[in-house]
């Protein structure tokens, strides 16, 4: 019934713009019970637990400024909820800092050395290149602070989106104390709620050489392009960072 109401309101919307007037309130009806605040958008959110908020600091306390943690601190946030949220490096977590947005920066940018080469087939006039020639002509430093001002401008943005929605932003290693008690360097919050959101960290075991081995946190990171490089492991980023390191030269 949902399914059918959305295509039949998508198909009023073609012949009129203002169709749309009136589409919240017809998924209102048909959605009383999915979500207990789609009837009572200002309503606040529950947490009590029997003892009145003056003793306590927040009613969440969220560790870690991940995607998840982000997104659960501004969410309760926007219900009323007092919020505080914890991070010891950087917001957005793995995707935006060490994971997906910087590896496709690095994926475009390998790709580039096939282009030139297969760009005179395609009629562009390009400098006479061979694969030597082309990563000659690599600025890693160029590419590596290129990426860093992107993430830069990403945490930027996390943390506009945590400040509008009203959550207090504390910086720093957060450590669970008790039920509802977290400590931040030497101060302690009292919380209703706390929220673990700290994902999770590359693993290097213990053998004799791990002082030379980095993982691909590191890798993000490099001062230069290294000549030769050896990967441990067949995963997807294992393979994904054999791609990106070949097509650098």
């Amino acid at each position: 019934r949902i399914l059918c109401s959305i295509a039949i309101l998508g198909s009023r919307f073609r012949n009129s713009p203002s169709a749309w007037v009136g589409i919240t309130t017809e998924l209102r009806t048909l959605l009383p019970t999915a979500d207990p605040y789609i009837n009572q958008p200002n309503r606040q959110l529950n947490m009590a637990d029997g003892k009145t908020n003056e003793q306590y600091d927040y009613d969440l306390f969220v560790i870690g400024a991940g995607s998840g943690g982000v997104r659960a601190a501004r969410i309760s946030a926007g219900h009323g909820a007092r919020v505080a949220i914890a991070e010891s490096t950087y917001y957005g977590g793995t995707c935006v800092n060490v994971g997906c947005v910087p590896k496709k920066l690095f994926v475009y940018g390998s790709g580039y050395s096939h282009d030139f080469v297969d760009a005179k087939f395609f009629g562009w006039n390009v400098p006479p290149m061979d694969d030597g020639d082309i990563h000659k002509r690599l600025d890693w430093k160029r590419l590596i602070q290129n990426k860093n001002n992107e993430i830069e401008r990403l945490n930027g943005v996390y943390v506009k989106l945590l400040k509008n929605a009203g959550v207090e932003i504390i910086d720093g290693f957060a450590s669970v104390v008790d039920a509802n008690t977290v400590q931040v360097g030497e101060k302690s919050y009292r919380a209703k709620k706390i929220l673990v959101a700290v994902g999770s960290t590359p693993f290097i075991p213990d053998f004799p050489g791990k002082e030379y081995v980095i993982s691909s946190n590191e890798a993000f990171y490099l001062d230069e392009l290294p000549e030769k490089v050896l990967i441990v492991g067949g995963g997807y980023i294992a393979v994904e960072f054999a791609c990106i390191l070949k097509g650098f030269g």
